[in-house]
């Protein structure tokens, strides 16, 4: 997506799955067995879930709305949920402009994709900006944009096990040494200035 920091489709699914599950056990519930359709490669989805919740019988599967009733149900609380948070925000939009389904095939969506694009700020927080239909959208009707965290192609990555302690002191090679920025500054695309 085009936030502060790149968080797929497949990451968000995992970690909100992985929310809820805590969410439900730090409430008291004892959770014995929890089943997922997959979201991505299923082994590594599911091998993500046991090493968080290790005492819980994990299962996930292709298919599981279709061979599982209890995700079956799951799966309507979820779309009806959506469709309540969608109704709610087309009362709230002042266009009543009719959204469609979401889907590129259904006629109303593209219509509204197509009326409700704004040449500078694009689309209203309820699209998904990284969507292939929005994307084209995006790029065929609005100002281009050159996102400059998207061009970085030389960039060094701190280890996984983290910074050296000397490296946060100047070397006496100071062409060598190549400080990392703090995610923070990064992700918001805050810059140091000199003058003003």
């Amino acid at each position: 997506m085009l936030g502060r920091s790149k968080y797929n489709l497949n990451e968000i699914s995992h970690d909100t799955a992985m929310e809820l599950i805590q969410i439900v056990c730090d409430a008291g519930v004892v959770v014995d067995k929890v089943i997922l359709d997959t979201v991505g490669p299923a082994e590594k989805y599911e091998a993500k879930l046991r090493s968080r919740f290790p005492k819980i019988d994990i299962l996930v599967s292709k298919k599981a709305d279709s061979l599982h009733t209890i995700v079956s149900a799951a799966s309507i609380c979820a779309k009806v949920t959506r469709d309540n948070h969608l109704s709610q925000w087309s009362e709230s939009s002042s266009s009543g402009q009719q959204f469609g389904s979401g889907y590129p095939s259904d006629p109303n969506t593209v219509a509204f994709l197509n009326n409700s694009v704004d040449k500078i700020f694009g689309f209203h927080s309820v699209v998904r900006f990284s969507w292939s239909t929005a994307k084209q959208l995006l790029d065929t009707k609005c100002v281009p944009v050159v996102w400059e965290d998207n061009e970085k192609s030389d960039e060094v990555k701190p280890s996984k096990l983290g910074k050296r302690l000397t490296s946060y002191f100047q070397s006496n090679k100071a062409d060598n040494v190549l400080m990392q920025r703090h995610a923070f500054f990064e992700e918001r695309c805050i810059s140091s200035v000199e003058e003003i």
